[in-house]
């Protein structure tokens, strides 16, 4: 999964310049947080999306774009070229 509401604040408490997480599908995220994010507003719109028949994966990117438009954080996706 993307990253969580969890690794955003843990990075902002911590004030890491970057953090990744690497999923079990491949993908790598990348993101930054100068900010906590609110975890019920998270779920909140992850819930708002699965509501609407979104997967759980597409609805935590989607949560996170939307957060990402109201906190200082930053997520995407590491892309790999050989």
């Amino acid at each position: 999964m993307p990253p969580s509401s969890s690794d955003l604040n843990s990075c902002c408490k911590n004030n890491y310049s970057m953090g990744f997480v690497a999923c079990h599908n491949g993908k790598v995220f990348g993101y930054t947080a100068k900010e906590i994010v609110n975890d019920r507003l998270y779920n909140m719109y992850i819930q708002k999306y699965i509501n609407n028949g979104v997967d759980e994966y597409n609805a935590q990117l989607g949560a996170l774009n939307k957060l990402s438009e109201l906190f200082d954080i930053k997520v995407w996706e590491v892309e790999y070229n050989e």
